[in-house]
């Protein structure tokens, strides 16, 4: 799409160190994106499978900030290992 990359990631086939390594590297970089999938039900919204993209990692809180695409929605600071 437009010359998008993309590189699939499922759940498990990389350790949480490795996924906070390249959450930090994207986030970073100002040219990549990386987009999650996740159970909304998590954050008390309603629905549940969605993507989103992450907007940003705090180093030091170990927090990602996950940009809404819906407007009903709010973006979710939350842990990176949740």
């Amino acid at each position: 799409c437009n010359g998008a990359r993309v590189e699939l990631r499922q759940y498990g086939q990389t350790s949480l160190e490795q996924f906070r390594a390249e959450v930090e590297a994207v986030v970073s970089s100002g040219e990549e994106h990386i987009v999650v999938s996740y159970s909304r039900k998590a954050f008390l919204q309603t629905g549940d499978g969605h993507f989103s993209p992450i907007g940003g990692y705090h180093r030091g809180k170990d927090l990602v900030l996950i940009l809404d695409v819906v407007r009903m929605h709010s973006c979710v600071c939350t842990d990176l290992c949740l």
